[in-house]
């Protein structure tokens, strides 16, 4: 009889297992698989942006502080940099756009809101995620503001 019970023991908790499966994955699905929607942005994130200003810093110290006038001009410098060390072009889409939201990162290209390098804004992102955008200042430090705090600081405030 014992031998009998198992059976039907099984199958019981086999059906029981469904529900609570169907359950976690529901679960999952609505919580991102336990990203959270104000986590910090990720270090892909962080360097993606951070490159654009050491680059941008590059320029600077190689056309007397003159800051690029246009994409034209920062990514021709670029290119050329690369060709002095035996490297290939850029991809202009990959260091120029947001891996976080997608768009073309805005470049204040020819634009000084502060003389403190630390403030001064190179880029931030079109439309962010979650309502806050990821900047970058002269000296390739990066942060997430909301808008309020970016218009802040693009008014040098």
């Amino acid at each position: 009889m014992d031998g009998y019970r198992c059976l039907t023991i099984a199958p019981t908790l086999a059906v029981l297992r469904r529900p609570l499966l169907l359950a976690w994955v529901i679960f999952l699905a609505v919580t991102g698989c336990g990203q959270r929607a104000n986590a910090p942005p990720s270090v892909e994130s962080r360097i993606a942006i951070e490159n654009v200003a050491k680059w941008y810093q590059l320029y600077l110290a190689n056309n007397a502080e003159k800051q690029p006038a246009d994409e034209e001009a920062f990514v021709a410098f670029i290119n050329a940099k690369l060709a002095e060390r035996g490297q290939g072009a850029v991809d202009r889409k990959k260091l120029l756009t947001s891996p976080r939201d997608g768009e073309p990162y805005v470049i204040r290209y020819g634009k000084v809101n502060t003389k403190d390098q630390e403030h001064n804004l190179v880029a931030y992102e079109k439309n962010g995620i979650n309502g806050k955008k990821l900047i970058v200042s002269e000296l390739a430090r990066s942060q997430e503001v909301d808008e309020s705090e970016l218009q802040s600081l693009l008014l040098g405030k």
